[in-house]
């Protein structure tokens, strides 16, 4: 993905968030590598149809900033069930979860070993990866 796409993305979740909104927290912006990875984690579990790369991003780095700020990952993801089910975004049940799946794996790693168990009770067992 090239850098301007990147910056695009990127301005495109700073407005998003604005929508989620979320006490600040000290945690960098994902990696190039790191934002190719997601989506193409994205990708191969048939989800990125779904969402546009700016939804899914969004959803991704807020996931990201909760877990930053000390919230757990259900009530995150309930908040973000909830944003969807609001603006009529999103895919069949499991798709949320395997955006999640993915940014804790690939925007947010620091956080994986605490809370792998959690993250795949959302992604149904026979797409689990």
């Amino acid at each position: 993905m090239g850098r301007n796409k990147i910056r695009t993305i990127a301005a495109a979740v700073g407005m998003f968030a604005v929508t989620i909104p979320l006490a600040a927290t000290a945690q960098a912006d994902p990696s190039e590598a790191a934002i190719d990875s997601f989506f193409r984690s994205l990708q191969k579990r048939g989800v990125s149809q779904y969402y546009t790369p700016e939804q899914a991003l969004g959803f991704g780095m807020y996931l990201c900033k909760g877990l930053t700020a000390g919230r757990d990952f259900n009530s995150v993801y309930s908040d973000l069930v909830d944003f969807q089910a609001a603006k009529r975004i999103g895919g069949p049940a499991g798709s949320l979860g395997h955006v999640m799946g993915a940014a804790w794996n690939n925007l947010c790693p620091e956080f994986t070993d605490i809370g792998r168990t959690v993250v795949t009770d959302y992604i149904p067992k026979g797409q689990r990866g």
